[in-house]
């Protein structure tokens, strides 16, 4: 076999390998859409139940939403009231809830976890 023919072959089982890689990885994925339904109040909530986002929170103070979140079940020391523009992890914990506030302290964006 030439050279050009075992190069082609090689290429081709690469792309074929790589395809299947993929394939695999993106149907066993752990977080996809398909386990997220609709609450009662249309919150999305993951196939373990748990809520968010809160929009019902936009326009409120960060506290009155946290209390919100507080009565939904959410552990207040998880729930971290945020200033707009303000650094944070960029680390994923679902129990985690940022509460997003202006400078006048009122909620921004619909609270979620993360």
């Amino acid at each position: 076999m030439s050279t050009t023919i075992r190069s082609f072959v090689l290429i081709v089982f690469t792309i074929v390998c790589l395809t299947m890689a993929t394939t695999v990885f993106f149907l066993t994925r752990k977080h996809d859409s398909s386990s997220s339904q609709l609450g009662v109040n249309g919150e999305l909530m993951s196939a373990g139940g748990f809520k968010g986002p809160w929009s019902e929170c936009l326009g409120l103070s960060g506290q009155e939403c946290k209390d919100i979140l507080i009565n939904d079940g959410i552990d207040s020391d998880k729930i971290k009231i945020v200033l707009q523009d303000s650094m944070v992890t960029g680390d994923w914990d679902e129990d985690r809830v940022r509460i997003w506030v202006n400078n006048a302290g009122v909620v921004i964006t619909a609270p979620g976890r993360g």
